[in-house]
């Protein structure tokens, strides 16, 4: 009896860490429109302070030749495991010529002109949250212009590199 009893607080512990875990990031098909790709990517800070769910746009003939466009920033709570704070990008599509919509894991829709690459929030009024799990909303849009954002910590990050 102590052996089975053994056996199956051993198997209730491996289920419940199995069902603890995140899923992979959700399969995206890239975009082609002329001689550019556009794929999802994500980037996070070295500090771990910010999540970026961002749009890689490369040239079909010179791949190292590419462009990041940030859709959104989830600003990371430290007091939480990083993994559960974490949206990716869920599904990327053409609307119409010049319009790509992007769908992240809260469902929040966002659209990208491929000209001029400005994101438009269409459901949400930001495209920079704070994740709190303490508070009633878990993605609160905070202000900032994503852009700057984006810039600031890359540079940031990328100056400390280049000082190493």
């Amino acid at each position: 009896m102590k052996k089975l009893f053994t056996l199956l607080s051993i198997l209730i512990m491996f289920a419940a860490s199995s069902f603890a875990k995140r899923l992979p990031p959700p399969e995206v098909a890239t975009l082609t429109k002329g001689n550019l790709v556009y794929r999802s990517a994500v980037n996070v800070s070295d500090n771990g302070k910010w999540f970026f769910g961002i749009v890689v746009i490369e040239s079909a003939e010179e791949p190292k030749n590419s462009r990041s466009v940030p859709i959104y920033a989830i600003e990371m709570d430290k007091y939480l495991e990083k993994d559960v704070q974490w949206k990716f990008i869920k599904s990327m599509e053409f609307r119409d010529e010049n319009t790509i919509t992007i769908i992240n894991e809260r469902n929040h829709t966002f659209e990208l002109n491929i000209n001029t690459l400005e994101v438009k929030c269409v459901n949400v009024k930001n495209n920079v949250f704070r994740c709190n799990f303490r508070a009633k909303e878990r993605y609160k849009c905070i202000s900032g212009d994503i852009n700057k954002i984006f810039e600031k910590v890359i540079n940031t990050e990328n100056s400390k590199a280049e000082s190493k």
